[in-house]
């Protein structure tokens, strides 16, 4: 598992901090730190639309892992935690942002991001989905439809 902790009054803005840090990464129950003198460092942020595809109306409670790589994605192992927290849950109106994530130097990284828990009378779609995470707030949303099934909801 590889742990972001994020100060509670940070405002990541355009997502460029200037800084010094020591950075504490655990990966897989070992920790590790190292300082770096970076003159900036780069966060971004992830929108999610989780939406009923018949009539887009928003699906809350729809449960989300994030992955570093496809391959972490697709065996559901080592997901991101930020704050602690490696389950992201939609609101009511089925929209959630998850952040921040490191957008690494090149200001550019690949995330991939998991179904885990569908919300009640939804077939989970644990398809891996590959997420572009850039400097600042996140102006795309990644939408991802779903189709009510009956026969979930006479259980």
């Amino acid at each position: 598992m590889i742990n972001t902790e994020i100060a509670a009054d940070a405002d990541i803005g355009d997502g460029v901090i200037a800084n010094e840090i020591t950075q504490f990464t655990q990966i897989n129950g070992e920790e590790s730190d190292f300082t770096t003198t970076p003159d900036e460092t780069y966060w971004g942020t992830v929108l999610v639309n989780k939406f009923d595809e018949d009539n887009e109306a928003g699906l809350g409670a729809a449960e989300f892992q994030i992955f570093r790589t496809e391959a972490d994605a697709d065996a559901q192992e080592n997901p991101i935690a930020i704050d602690g927290e490696t389950i992201f849950t939609t609101g009511e109106d089925g929209t959630l942002e998850i952040g921040a994530l490191n957008a690494g130097e090149e200001q550019s990284r690949n995330y991939w991001l998991v179904e885990t828990t569908a919300p009640a009378g939804y077939v989970v779609d644990e398809t891996p989905r590959a997420i572009v995470i850039t400097p600042g707030t996140s102006t795309a949303t990644y939408e991802i439809p779903n189709t009510n099934n009956p026969t979930l909801n006479s259980h």
